[in-house]
């Protein structure tokens, strides 16, 4: 074998080891991609129950601090008691009060519903309308005298709603309603805490509407088309299309809300750290092989083609023109050197016995 032919065969099993890595690579990184994803993807559930905790707290502290305030409830009780035949109810100024409450303490809506289930003052006006009688918010904190929160659709908007007795004006008993508007803050919460990018969506009468996103505005157009049953459907995990991109998506009921959606989209190399902690060890073994191989082919030429090419360079000369005044060169690995030593002794002898 010739030195060219040697080394276009080196050049040869490398390339094919190369490709083989190469094909491993992306398998391996095919598999932690998906695995990645499928994690993220299985934490929603949790993390959204923990924003949705952290939120009704938060917003039942402060639908406490007006409810338990003596000097709103005997407002209250006193402006409710208008309601009784001959008497005026002054709407206008327990509007003004819920107004001041509201802004003191960054809600969206603040209102009063009577015994009967009727919006007898709100801050705004709900697009559902003031009978809330059959509300199971309503109902869960009359009946039981405690606080209920959950979420409401109203119209184009998703509420995060509270629900909590508020005074006993004589007839029964009224129900302070706070409220707050789930939209990006909420949001961009999940997706922190999930490391992935969220849209929260709304079934309302004109149809599921994106309510906040922390896609690019680009990848939200189209959004709804690409998911899987338009996204009315739990989905554990999916693939979509976005930006000529493959992303894995789930699709899940926002706070265990059927009308109230999340989607969860898992980001490009979230975990790039964890991703190449996980294929160091594979890169660094690829990379220990290349060179064992490159070292392997190196000391084969130098202890073994080199030194047998000199040998039978001699041999053949030898040969072709019967001069045994020759000596082969004693290097290589030990079984090169052995044979040189021999054929030398051959020659050794043939020079004698003329």
């Amino acid at each position: 074998m010739t030195s060219r032919q040697y080394w276009i065969g080196v050049v040869v099993v490398f390339a094919a080891l190369l490709l083989t890595l190469v094909a491993l690579f992306r398998w391996q990184d095919a598999r932690l991609t998906t695995a990645a994803a499928d994690e993220r993807l299985t934490q929603m559930q949790q993390v959204q129950g923990l924003v949705a905790e952290i939120g009704r707290q938060g917003l039942e502290s402060r639908g406490g601090q007006i409810a338990n305030n003596q000097g709103v409830t005997g407002y209250v009780a006193q402006a409710l008691g208008g309601s009784l035949p001959g008497v005026v109810f002054d709407t206008a100024s327990l509007v003004d009060l819920l107004q001041d409450r509201r802004e003191q303490l960054d809600l969206a809506v603040a209102a009063v519903i009577d015994a009967q289930g009727q919006v007898v003052a709100s801050t705004e006006p709900f697009a559902a309308g003031g009978d809330f009688s059959k509300d199971p918010l309503y109902l869960g904190a009359s009946k039981t005298g405690k606080v209920h929160t959950g979420l409401m659709v109203d119209g184009a908007r998703l509420l995060r709603v509270s629900i909590q007795p508020l005074v006993d004006y004589g007839v029964g008993v009224a129900q302070l309603l706070v409220a707050e508007r789930i939209g990006i803050e909420q949001a961009r919460s999940i997706a922190d805490i999930g490391h992935v990018d969220v849209a929260l969506l709304a079934d309302t009468p004109a149809g599921l509407l994106t309510v906040a996103s922390t896609l690019p505005a680009e990848q939200q157009v189209g959004l709804l088309d690409q998911l899987p049953q338009r996204g009315k459907a739990d989905v554990a995990r999916s693939e979509i299309r976005m930006a000529d991109r493959r992303q894995d998506v789930s699709v899940q009921a926002l706070f265990g809300v059927p009308q109230a959606r999340l989607v969860s989209l898992v980001r490009p190399r979230t975990d790039a750290a964890s991703f190449l902690a996980l294929r160091l060890p594979f890169l660094i073994a690829s990379g220990l092989l290349l060179l064992v191989l490159a070292v392997a082919a190196w000391w084969v030429r130098r202890q073994l083609l080199v030194p047998a090419d000199a040998l039978v360079e001699v041999v053949e000369r030898a040969a072709q023109t019967n001069d045994m005044h020759m000596s082969a060169p004693v290097t290589g690995a030990p079984a090169i050197r052995r044979l040189s030593l021999a054929i030398n002794q051959i020659f050794k002898q043939q020079q004698q016995s003329r």
